[in-house]
């Protein structure tokens, strides 16, 4: 079993791939999600990004390919 690993630091949560890897980084306010969020591919690239409100997702997150290409946009 593997678990990833978590880092908090500040006002903001990282987590990793087993391998090391950023896998996603979270403003946290008040133990929730609040603030810039983001997502990576185990190759280090972008995989979304979006800010969540109150734990809940806001606005527009943007979505990207494994290459780095943006993919699409979604309204939250």
């Amino acid at each position: 079993m593997v678990i990833n690993e978590l880092l908090f630091l500040g006002n903001v949560l990282r987590e990793f791939y087993p391998e090391g890897a950023l896998k996603s980084e979270a403003e946290i306010k008040e133990g929730k999600r609040h603030g810039r969020y983001r997502e990576y591919y185990e190759n280090g690239k972008l995989k979304f990004r979006g800010k969540y409100a109150n734990n809940q997702p806001k606005g527009t997150w943007k979505y990207y390919t494994e290459e780095g290409e943006s993919e699409r946009k979604e309204k939250h």
